[in-house]
């Protein structure tokens, strides 16, 4: 056939429905599926048996002035590659005519979005047609309407088309997914975005540190506490931005660049509520924005002296322990009917119990003038206060001792500590006290092995100790078993075997076993043809396995809070508080206590209502990332 004879099949066709050499068909540009079919040869061969049954939608291609004879097909590019298979086969010829819908080169994307439709589009080429109707001089709300789709759901494929091309064609060959594709969109500039993505290991590119990378400098509206306390609309109203995300499910959503007015912003809202705080007599009212627990340790706690209670006070302590003997005897026997009720019951004894003692508790002289408190906004979004914090350097400055010229220290949780005897009743059990110093431990054990110069000062202060010293000259604590008594923890601590302490240092353990040989006799010799660092990596394991710490009871322990210090061991690190590690084993009061103090008061509303099972499920939740510890584990004052 010539081209005369097409010219004229091509003009006599009637009305839209026009036929088209395959010669002279093409995939368009304006095909908005650009990943290609599957199953071509099948498709091929369904067309061979029974002809082409669906026609192809295409447009006029256009010269600088006038038509050139070829149509570039929109809608139907699956079906054009299985034609011309069946040619390169020798089915059929070049020249044979194809039934085709033409449209107008302005209508191409909106009919290739709708033909393929029959088979759904790789997400990908739908995100890149949207955005080539929008450049078209389509708005979204025109897009939306005309696909029956919401505004957000446009500007969201249009934000996921603004992606680099590179990583898009990657998105279509599964190399990267969706939840990847959304974080990538933080991200403004196509260099960025691939800079990231192959600046992280494979095993590492998950869409949480994909933004995390993108936004390690900026705060994310709607977690941080700050950014709650403040408001997102009223930071942007003192001229702050906020960088949205589209694919966030809170509206309100975005990440916030300018951390300063954000914290100035804070300040200046607290200082009403640290004026109001000054009227409660405290020497010094301090403003910071966040308060975590490490800043906390900066501080002392205020020194408290226990006075002896009133002779009313002294019968009802009595008879509350007698009832709380009681009722723990019928809970060991099973001689009870309500388990539920008992419970209660001792619950509302043990807080009573407590408030007691705690109305016994009155400032030490020497730190009642120097005590402040500081305002901050705690976890939950809402303001908080921390009553009876001391300067280290206030009481430096009176040189201010405890009776008997020792230190006080801190007097936390109803229990004084003046002269190092405890007043009242301790606070813990202790099967609780051991469970928790002994995850104390566990997590000294796991720091202490990575550190060989310490564990080396370690070893020779206890081996020094008994050299020139002898083992009754000074009685210090036994933290340091050099002897070797190894003693296994988790007979102590029932949650151990999950923690991350004990997980590491038996990976260690597991470490050094392979590599040791297997018989006593020649450990001195491998030993000896070992180079330094190995043979100081192998003492530092050592030594912190003999590391015990356990104790039933507070009291101060000098030798294991100093290797602490040494550390820097943080046990917010090693330890949260759940329903295993602390909250299932303490009062209802003890679990308020901690919330109020980990997170802020307001979070503790309305706990006391809830039933054990309930309470702790909720503090376990308002705890969690609060980084809150118990006194047993908290870091020695310096």
């Amino acid at each position: 056939m010539d081209e005369a004879e097409q010219s004229q099949q091509i003009a006599t066709a009637s009305g839209r429905e026009i036929a088209v050499p395959l010669n002279k068909l093409f995939r368009s540009p304006y095909n908005v599926r650009k990943k290609k079919g599957a199953s071509i040869p099948e498709l091929a061969a369904l067309i061979e048996s029974q002809t082409l049954l669906q026609n192809l939608v295409v447009h006029a291609e256009r010269g600088k002035r006038k038509k050139t004879g070829r149509y570039g097909v929109v809608g139907g590019g699956r079906r054009l590659e299985a034609l011309q298979l069946l040619h390169e086969q020798g089915k059929i010829p070049a020249d044979v005519l194809v039934r085709c819908l033409e449209v107008s080169e302005d209508e191409a994307i909106a009919a290739s979005l709708a033909d393929n439709e029959r088979e759904p589009l790789h997400p990908a080429d739908q995100y890149e047609a949207f955005a080539a109707m929008h450049a078209a001089g389509k708005s979204s709300e025109q897009i939306a309407q005309a696909w029956g789709i919401d505004k957000i759901a446009v500007q969201r494929r249009l934000k996921l088309a603004s992606v680099s091309p590179k990583l898009l064609d990657l998105y279509r060959d599964d190399g990267i997914n969706l939840e990847q594709l959304m974080a990538l969109t933080l991200a403004e500039d196509h260099e960025t975005q691939e800079s990231v993505w192959n600046s992280l290991p494979q095993y590492d590119r998950s869409a949480h540190t994909i933004r995390r990378m993108l936004t390690e400098r900026e705060v994310d509206a709607s977690r941080d506490p700050l950014a709650r306390f403040v408001g997102v609309a009223a930071y942007e109203a003192a001229g702050g931005n906020v960088r949205r995300d589209l694919f966030a499910l809170d509206g309100n959503s975005g990440f916030i660049s300018n951390v300063s007015l954000l914290e100035k912003l804070v300040t200046e809202r607290l200082q009403e509520q640290a004026k109001a705080l000054k009227q409660e007599g405290w020497a010094w009212v301090e403003v910071r924005a966040r308060f975590d627990n490490a800043v906390r340790r900066t501080f002392l706690s205020c020194r408290t002296i226990q006075r002896d209670p009133t002779a009313e006070q002294q019968a009802r302590i009595t008879e509350l322990e007698a009832l709380l003997a009681d009722l723990e005897a019928k809970y060991e026997t099973g001689e009870f009917e309500d388990e539920e009720a008992l419970y209660e019951q001792q619950e509302k004894a043990e807080g009573e119990h407590s408030a007691i003692f705690e109305s016994l508790r009155e400032p030490h002289p020497d730190d009642q003038a120097i005590a402040g408190a500081v305002v901050y906004v705690g976890q939950d979004g809402q303001s908080a206060a921390a009553r009876g914090m001391v300067r280290p350097e206030d009481r430096a400055a009176r040189g201010s001792a405890a009776p008997g010229g020792s230190d006080a220290g801190e007097a936390e949780d109803g229990v004084g500590s003046i002269g190092g005897k405890p007043a009242g009743k301790p606070v813990y059990s202790e099967r609780l006290m051991r469970q928790l110093t002994a995850n104390r431990t566990a997590a000294i054990r796991a720091s202490l092995a990575d550190e060989p110069r310490i564990a080396l000062c370690v070893l020779t202060f206890r081996l020094a100790t008994q050299v020139f010293f002898g083992e009754d000259y000074e009685r210090v604590d036994d933290s340091i078993g050099v002897r070797t008594d190894l003693v296994d923890l988790t007979r102590d601590a029932s949650d151990l075997a999950e923690t991350i302490a004990h997980q590491q240092i038996e990976e260690q353990r597991k470490r050094w076993g392979d590599a040791l040989p297997g018989t006593k006799s020649a450990l001195l010799a491998w030993l000896l043809g070992r180079g330094q660092d190995e043979v100081l990596s192998l003492l530092a394991f050592c030594t912190a396995c003999t590391v015990n710490a356990v104790r039933s009871v507070e009291h101060p322990l000098p030798v294991a809070d100093a290797i602490v210090s040494a550390l820097k061991l943080e046990m917010a690190d090693w330890w949260k508080p759940s329903r295993a590690s602390y909250l299932g084993a303490v009062s209802k009061a003890k679990i308020i206590e901690a919330v109020t103090e980990g997170v802020s008061a307001g979070a503790a509303n309305g706990m006391a209502a809830m039933k054990k099972d309930e309470l702790v499920a909720a503090a376990e939740q308002a705890l969690d990332g609060s980084g809150w510890l118990p006194t047993p584990l908290r870091a020695p004052a310096q």
